[in-house]
Order: structure tokens, then C-alpha cells, then sequence
């Protein structure tokens, strides 16, 4: 039995509205946090809120919601959000506090992991091409196009002329 007696010198702790929320994260369009409202919030109404999902990067079989149920104790829930969204299985209904994550593929981690990799390695990169482009034209190799000056690189070292 969950009803408890008040007794003399209790406090009734009733949440502010503000302070129920909702945090919605992953491969959405927008992250956002939403106001838990009197009727409630179902996963659907989530999802549509943070402007839907990225296409062709969301996996939207393993949608995550991680559920508070006590200062130490959580939830770990998985759903099949597609089966929602297409109405063949019901919305999810979230409760204050969940949290909702909607993993990016592996693709689309491969793709975000090759633009950080781009991010640091192109100024390297064209570093090196220079490094190149003033060997090539200490060496004689540049040729003059009018308009200024193409490189051509060796793949090997010239030998001396005798």
C-alpha cells in the first residue's frame, strides 16, 4: 500500500510545472527540452517537438529513454520507436525527467569521426602541399603558366647532371 498518513509537522513537496521537463538528444533536428504538461508526453509528441529525427543517420529501432525512478536507482529502457511512428505498436508515454536519446548509425558516426579527422589534418595537409611546392621550385620545377606558376613533382630525386 502506497498511502501514507500525514502526520503533524509533514511537508507536501508538489513539483513547480517549470521544473517537470523532458530532455529529447541524439540524431534529432533539434535538441531540445520540453515542459511536461498536465496531459502528459508521449514519445511521438517528443520526437515531433525536437523537429523530427535526421534522415538516413537516426536508428529509429533503438530509441533510449534513461528513466530516473530515485536519487539512486534508474531505468534503462529501449524501444522500437519505427513501430510507433508507423502505428503499429502504441506511443510510448514518458514521465517527468526521462531522457530521450535517438542513437546516430554508424554511419553517421564514421561520418562526424572523418569530419573532426578533416578538421586537424587539412591545415597538415597543406602545410606538407607547400612544403612540397617550394622544394619543386628550388629544384627548377615550377612552370610558368602566364597567369602564375604550376608545380610539377618528382616522384623521385633528379639526378645531377654530369
Amino acid at each position: 500500500n502506497q498511502n501514507l498518513w500525514l502526520e503533524a509537522g509533514d511537508t507536501i513537496y508538489v513539483p513547480n510545472l517549470a521544473e517537470q521537463k523532458v530532455i529529447v538528444l541524439g540524431a534529432v533536428n533539434k535538441p531540445t527540452t520540453l515542459r511536461f504538461s498536465n496531459g502528459g508526453l508521449g514519445l511521438l509528441e517528443v520526437i515531433a517537438a525536437a523537429e523530427g529525427v535526421r534522415k538516413g543517420t537516426a536508428v529509429l529501432d533503438q530509441v533510449r529513454i534513461i528513466r530516473s525512478l530515485s536519487p539512486v536507482e534508474g531505468q534503462f529502457i529501449t524501444l522500437d520507436a519505427e513501430d510507433i511512428i508507423d502505428g503499429t505498436a502504441p506511443d510510448f508515454p514518458l514521465q517527468v525527467g526521462d531522457i530521450v536519446y535517438v542513437p546516430p548509425s554508424e554511419f553517421a558516426k564514421a561520418d562526424r569521426f572523418a569530419r573532426h579527422v578533416s578538421t586537424w589534418l587539412t591545415p597538415i595537409l597543406l602545410t606538407e602541399q607547400a612544403i612540397l611546392n617550394a622544394q619543386a621550385i628550388d629544384r627548377g620545377f615550377g612552370v610558368s603558366t602566364g597567369g602564375g606558376t604550376s608545380f610539377v613533382i618528382p616522384l623521385s630525386t633528379p639526378t645531377p647532371a654530369n
